[in-house]
């Protein structure tokens, strides 16, 4: 198992193999997706109807590259309500299709996470901010981290 950084039940998510910018290939459908980034951003532009830019996501492998295609694209009230399933739905295909990764999350235990980044995904903090490891100081709504251990759960 990777070596995460854990202080107060909480693991801290900043990278590594449970991050959904981590290469790690699934299909759903009859699409292959590299990583969980590149299905959160195709599907961002599919729900906005952008076909053109969906298919410039699927094109690019590069997860961050990913990230900066979802970020041309508005965020509607539409997306922020279905963001959550989105992700979710995602993560099951990444884990369940990938035993090392599965073997990677539930080894986990019982331990919360707490993925560092922007307000919407993480934590709301930078991955070196100790914030992270309590929840009270946490500015970002951290769906990353409440889905891996909802994940987990369904998965285990």
């Amino acid at each position: 198992m990777t070596e995460y950084k854990i202080e107060n039940d909480i693991i801290l998510i900043s990278g590594g193999p449970l991050a959904p910018e981590h290469i790690s290939p699934f299909w759903i459908g009859d699409v292959r997706y590299s990583s969980l980034d590149q299905w959160i951003a195709s599907e961002k532009a599919n729900m906005s109807g952008d076909f053109d830019k969906m298919e410039s996501i699927l094109l690019e492998k590069s997860p961050i590259v990913n990230r900066r295609q979802a970020a041309e694209i508005e965020d509607t009230q539409v997306w922020l309500d279905e963001l959550p399933y989105v992700i979710k739905y995602g993560m099951l295909n990444k884990f369940n299709q990938n035993a090392e990764l599965l073997e990677e999350l539930t080894a986990t235990g019982e331990y919360a996470f707490a993925y560092a980044g922007d307000e919407i995904y993480g934590t709301g903090l930078s991955a070196e901010d100790e914030g992270n490891f309590d929840s009270s100081k946490w500015t970002g709504q951290n769906l990353i981290g409440k889905l891996l251990v909802e994940t987990r759960r369904f998965l285990t």
